[in-house]
């Protein structure tokens, strides 16, 4: 069967800032000595510090609790039994959220990430991890293909944050994932720009220094040991810019989604039954001490792929019900009733999300 990580979180149960870890996922790199990599060093530098300074601006991390989801792995060890479940759910599922990242390493398009959306029971999140498919003549990539076709159909609405037909382009090559010419997509980057302005949660009146862009972080009202932080607002400001996911978290809800692990080798092989974490060349204490390290080092990967759906699911119903800012504020409550109304319109095994 496949490894469903979904009570692996326990690390993030306490939603506060923890000493980081850093991600030593072992592999043999290429020798990059070139300015083209000089330059991206200097780029993962300056996004560090972005980073760091938009983790001061919040107060708590960005927190789901893990009874909310469930992992799938797919790849060459998925079971048929779980992708026949997938299958159904997928069925039974209205709306998904979906993102994809690529290996920093090779540039090669490593993992997609996709969410059936629920509000009845946990919301399943499958890994499509493209570096360790199947053999494309193989029964279970024919099912993985079953699974793709069952997710994305003309009759669901899919969830974004970004243009996802561009962002499909680099995974055609594995022959999964292809969205109908009707799919209903929505970006909710773009939803979220004209939410935030609408609702006016900006303060415009700033004195500002020269070249300094400050945005005002909105605190929820039960986060009441907090004060009103600043960081960069390049992205409302100029109408040719887009909102990152993380800043929109962090103005929304005054929480920290870390992106520490954006440039991260995403080929590497996240399911556990992969046993990419595993090495023969070490013995002892020295080898238990590496296969700790290595899936340790993968659960933040997970965590970070799994958190990025879940991120934009969040913003979807904010931007789509078009939330003023005393429902974001109260937003378990707003929720609760949202979940309340669809279920009595909707009555369904698997109760789903429609378009707000």
């Amino acid at each position: 069967m496949s490894y469903c990580t979904s009570h692996r979180f326990s690390n993030h149960s306490n939603p506060t800032f923890t000493s980081p870890r850093t991600i030593r996922i072992e592999s043999t790199r290429p020798d990059r000595t070139t300015l083209a990599h000089t330059r991206k060093k200097g780029w993962e530098i300056r996004r560090d510090k972005k980073n760091e300074q938009i983790k001061k601006a919040c107060s708590s991390l960005f927190y789901v609790a893990p009874t909310e989801f469930q992992v799938y792995h797919i790849d060459k060890e998925t079971s048929e039994t779980d992708i026949d479940y997938l299958i159904k759910a997928a069925h039974e599922t209205n709306a998904v959220t979906v993102d994809t990242e690529s290996d920093h390493y090779t540039n090669e398009p490593a993992l997609v990430q996709i969410q059936l959306i629920r509000t009845n029971g946990p919301s399943p999140i499958i890994l499509f991890e493209c570096a360790h498919l199947p053999s494309s003549t193989s029964s279970l990539f024919k099912q993985i293909q079953r699974l793709s076709s069952a997710i994305f159909n003309n009759r669901i609405t899919v969830y974004s944050w970004g243009e996802l037909r561009k962002e499909f382009e680099p995974f055609q090559c594995f022959n999964l994932f292809r969205l109908p010419y009707d799919t209903d997509l929505v970006n909710i980057q773009g939803g979220f720009k004209t939410w935030y302005n609408k609702f006016n949660f900006v303060e415009h009146n700033l004195s500002l220094e020269e070249d300094e862009d400050v945005l005002i972080v909105n605190v929820p009202k039960y986060e009441v040991n907090s004060l009103v932080h600043s960081i960069d607002t390049s992205a409302y400001r100029d109408p040719n810019n887009h909102w990152s996911l993380q800043k929109a978290i962090a103005v929304t809800f005054g929480t920290f989604l870390d992106k520490r692990f954006t440039l991260s080798r995403w080929a590497c092989g996240l399911d556990p039954e992969l046993q990419t974490w595993m090495t023969y060349e070490l013995t002892g204490r020295q080898r238990a001490t590496y296969h700790e390290d290595q899936q340790l080092s993968r659960q933040d990967l997970i965590t970070y792929a799994v958190y990025d759906c879940l991120a934009v699911t969040r913003l979807m119903y904010i931007v789509e019900g078009e939330w003023n800012k005393q429902q974001v504020e109260n937003y378990e409550a707003t929720f609760e009733q949202l979940i309340r109304r669809s279920t009595t319109t909707e009555p369904t095994t698997i109760q789903s999300v429609d378009v707000l």
